[in-house]
């Protein structure tokens, strides 16, 4: 099983219709289970790892969160929606 943690302390009003049409993410509700299950489901090939840190971490968008225990890694750091 997958932990995921998800980063959502930004993002802006006109944003919300569009993460939910994305990942079926009712952001105003907080509704972050919804939002576990529907990442569970999404395939390995759409996470994009951010390979520099600190660097691409101020320039990310909005949706970072972190997997555990995906391909015999654990504590990477990935990133959706671009960099």
């Amino acid at each position: 099983m997958r932990k995921i943690i998800v980063d959502l302390n930004v993002v802006k009003d006109n944003e919300f219709s569009l993460m939910y049409e994305k990942f079926g993410l009712d952001v105003q509700n907080k509704s972050y289970e919804d939002f576990e299950r529907r990442l569970l489901q999404m395939s390995i090939q759409t996470i994009i790892e951010v390979k520099n840190r600190q660097q691409n971490l101020t320039s990310c968008a909005k949706w970072i969160f972190i997997l555990e225990d995906i391909q015999q890694k654990s504590d990477c750091m990935y990133c959706i929606w671009g960099v």
